[in-house]
C-alpha cells in the first residue's frame, strides 16, 4: 500500500511541476513586451476597433447641438422685425407681404415636393438605363433604355432595334459581369468623394432631427455624389434599395431650398420642421405612397 501511494505521489509531483512551468512561461510572455506575445494579425485585430472609433470621431468632428429656446426667440424676433420694417408701407402691399411671410412654409414645401419628384424621376430613368446597359444597347442611341427603344415592338417578342453585346451566351455573360462590376466599383469610388454619400443616411438623419447639426451632411455636393452612386449601385444589380437614400436626398433638397426663404434661412429650429416634411416627401416618392409619407412624418 505504501509503495502504491509513493508511486502516485511522485506522478502527482511531476504533473504539478509541469503545470508550474507552464504558468511561469505564460507569466514571462505577458510580463515582457506585449507586442511580442501576440502575432501581428492578432495585434491588428485588437487595434481595429480603436481605429474605427477614431475614424468615426474624425468623421463627426464639428457636430453642434441646436438650442431650441434660442431659435424660438429668434423666430419671434424675426416676425417682429418684419412687422416693424413694413409699418410705413401702403396697406395693400403690407397685407401682401404678410401673406407671403405666412405662406413661406407652404411655398417651400411645394417647391421641395416638386424637386423631389423630379429628382426621383431622373434617378429611376437613370437606374433603368444603367440596368439595361448590361444586356445591350439601342441602335437609335446608347442613351435610350430598352423599354423606350422597343416600345413599338412590345407586341412581338423580338426587338429589332435592340442590339445585344454578343451573339453567344458566354459573350453576353462576360459583358454583363464586366459592366456590372465596373458600375459597382465606380459607385464605391463616387461614394468616397463625400463623407456622407455612402449608406442610406438614415442614422445621421435621426441625429439631425434630434437636435444636432452635422456639417456637410445636407449640402449640394452630397446630393450630387449620393444620387450618382445610388444610380450606379442599383443599376449594377446589387441587392440594395433606394428608399433610405431617397429620404436623405429629399432632406438635402429641403436644406438647399431653405436658403431661399428668410423664415428658414438662419433658424435651425424652423428648418427642422421643413426637413421633417421633406422626409415625408422622400418616403412618398420612394414608395409611391403620399399618405404613407405623411404617416412616416
Amino acid at each position: 500500500g505504501m509503495r502504491w501511494f509513493e508511486k502516485h505521489q511522485e506522478e502527482a509531483d511531476e504533473e504539478g511541476e509541469e503545470l508550474v512551468n507552464l504558468l511561469h512561461t505564460a507569466e514571462e510572455a505577458h510580463s515582457g513586451n506585449p507586442e511580442d506575445a501576440v502575432s501581428d494579425e492578432e495585434q491588428e485585430d485588437r487595434n481595429l476597433p480603436r481605429r474605427r472609433g477614431e475614424e468615426e470621431q474624425e468623421r463627426h468632428r464639428g457636430v453642434q447641438t441646436v438650442d431650441w429656446n434660442l431659435y424660438r426667440r429668434w423666430a419671434r424676433e424675426h416676425d417682429e422685425r418684419v412687422r416693424q420694417s413694413i409699418r410705413q408701407w401702403p396697406p395693400p402691399l403690407k397685407h401682401a407681404y404678410l401673406a407671403y411671410e405666412a405662406a413661406q412654409s407652404w411655398v417651400a414645401l411645394g417647391l421641395v415636393g416638386v424637386l423631389c419628384g423630379g429628382i426621383a424621376s431622373m434617378l429611376d430613368i437613370g437606374t433603368e438605363w444603367m440596368s439595361d446597359l448590361k444586356f445591350g444597347v439601342c441602335a437609335r442611341g446608347f442613351w435610350i433604355s430598352r423599354a423606350t427603344c422597343c416600345v413599338e415592338s412590345r407586341e412581338s417578342e423580338v426587338c429589332e432595334l435592340w442590339r445585344a453585346w454578343g451573339t453567344g451566351g458566354l459573350l453576353n455573360f462576360g459583358a454583363y459581369a464586366l459592366i456590372a462590376c465596373g458600375m459597382a466599383s465606380l459607385s464605391a469610388w463616387v461614394s468616397l468623394l463625400s463623407p456622407f454619400s455612402a449608406g442610406s443616411g438614415l442614422p445621421e438623419i435621426k441625429v439631425v432631427m434630434s437636435g444636432f447639426a452635422i456639417p456637410r451632411l445636407l449640402d449640394a455636393w452630397t446630393l450630387l455624389t449620393k444620387a450618382l452612386a445610388l444610380m450606379l449601385a442599383v443599376g449594377s444589380g446589387m441587392s440594395i434599395g433606394k428608399e433610405g437614400p431617397f429620404i436623405h436626398i429629399a432632406m438635402i433638397v429641403a436644406n438647399v431650398c431653405s436658403v431661399c426663404f428668410s423664415k428658414f434661412r438662419s433658424n435651425e429650429g424652423r428648418k427642422r420642421e421643413l426637413l421633417a416634411s421633406a422626409a415625408a416627401a422622400g418616403v412618398a416618392v420612394a414608395f409611391g405612397a403620399p399618405i404613407g409619407g405623411v404617416l412616416f412624418r
